[in-house]
Parts: C-alpha cells; sequence; structure tokens
C-alpha cells in the first residue's frame, strides 16, 4: 500500500487559486491530489498558481494528475490558465523535456 507523504495546501489570494504542495509528490499522492483538484474545479477558477517552492520532487503519475487538472480546467472555464511557480531548476527541466510548458506557464 502506498503511502502518503505530502500535504497539499490550497488557498485563494486575491483573484487566484494557489495550490501549494509540500514535500514529495509521489504515486501515494496522485488520488488525494485528484480530490483536492476536483473541489478546486467546483469553484470554477480563472487562474491557478502551482507554488513548487516547497515540493521536493514530482512523480509522472502526479504530472498526469495536473495535465488531467489542466485540460479539464480549460474545458469547464474557457480561456482559465494555470502558472507554475517558484519550480526549482530540476522541475523547470521536468516540465520542460516533458513538454509541459505548452500547458503551463512556467514563471521566473
Amino acid at each position: 500500500m502506498s503511502q502518503t507523504r505530502a500535504m497539499i495546501d490550497v488557498r485563494r489570494e486575491q483573484e487566484d487559486w494557489v495550490i501549494a504542495p509540500q514535500g514529495d509528490l509521489g504515486p501515494g499522492d496522485a488520488e488525494s491530489l485528484r480530490a483536492v483538484l476536483l473541489q478546486l474545479l467546483e469553484k470554477r477558477p480563472a487562474h491557478c498558481r502551482l507554488d513548487l517552492r516547497q515540493a521536493a520532487d514530482l512523480d509522472p503519475l502526479i504530472l498526469a494528475v495536473l495535465l488531467s487538472f489542466e485540460q479539464t480546467l480549460r474545458a469547464v472555464t474557457p480561456g482559465a490558465r494555470i502558472t507554475v511557480e517558484n519550480a526549482g531548476e530540476d522541475m523547470r527541466a521536468l516540465f520542460e523535456a516533458t513538454r509541459l510548458t505548452h500547458r503551463f506557464l512556467l514563471a521566473g
């Protein structure tokens, strides 16, 4: 059985919704992340910020969950976007290597 190791904070900052995972996001965190993001979709956010400042690692399954969220968000809220911020060098390289930079805006 997979163990959940990360915490996921979701909060409103002015007009944006901030998704801020903490720790390693591994396969055992995929379902809890999916549940958090599904609840956020109900609010129909126009802009989300994925703050990776305190995230240590992102598993490929987590990237798939984020991509699914991005696609669903754009379907339910036309014009919505997600900005990835505070991504370290390795995480930026991961988003670039997987071509997710076509779906997510990397800030900074």
